[in-house]
């Protein structure tokens, strides 16, 4: 006998795992699927049993399981991000874009000498990463939307994307025109770099937000 749970359940489910500090809304969904389907498995075994009783019975042995799934849910989307960024990286429109970034840094470097062309650099990398910052924080309050993991994930990797950023500075007293080349290319890669996770966050962002306008329409 099958047994379909019904919105409500859901939504008893869904709002039990928010109260339990399971925040991002991606991450829990899936846990809501999981959870639902275990408990129409039980109430299909005929047993006559109400969907409270099983659901508090099932909360009882599996909420510290659910909750270290969450925890190596998020673990492991950072490193699955972190690995489908730099992949992105390595196709052929990224390397042509961060050439083109490198020509550039180039001419600047030239022009206007390293130190003030990484000054430049720092505010376009703060410009890429902040921007859409401003842009996802304004995009869940205006539509009332839940945190996303993924999302968020990709904001922790840039913050410490961004560190490195700085680390150009400790080289201004090592540059000579020796260093020219090389220091437009450094500049360029960590731009690519910090604009192709950006890019990803964005699109991850317009998936769930696809997902969620549905969901409430």
């Amino acid at each position: 006998m099958s047994a379909k749970l019904s919105q409500e359940h859901i939504a008893v489910i869904d709002q039990y795992l928010k109260n339990s500090l399971i925040n991002y809304a991606d991450i829990r969904m899936e846990l809501v699927d999981h959870v639902a389907f275990e408990i129409e498995q039980i109430l299909a075994q005929g047993e006559n049993r109400k969907f409270n009783d099983v659901f508090k019975e099932y909360i009882g042995q599996n909420r510290l399981k659910l909750i270290d799934s969450n925890r190596r849910s998020v673990s492991e989307l950072t490193w699955e991000l972190l690995e489908k960024g730099l992949s992105k990286l390595c196709t052929i429109p990224s390397l042509i874009k961060i050439i083109v970034i490198a020509c550039i840094y180039y001419i600047f470097i030239d022009v206007l000498g390293f130190l003030k062309t990484v000054w430049v650099h720092v505010g376009l990398n703060f410009a890429v990463i902040l921007i859409p910052c401003f842009m996802y924080a304004y995009q869940r309050r205006k539509l009332r939307m839940p945190r996303l993991s993924s999302v968020e994930r990709i904001g922790f990797i840039l913050g410490l994307l961004v560190q490195l950023v700085f680390l150009v500075f400790h080289f201004k007293s090592l540059y000579t025109e020796a260093y020219h080349l090389p220091s437009a290319l450094l500049l360029a890669v960590q731009l690519g770099v910090n604009i192709g996770f950006t890019t990803l966050g964005i699109e991850q962002f317009q998936t769930y937000k696809s997902i969620y306008l549905r969901k409430i329409s």
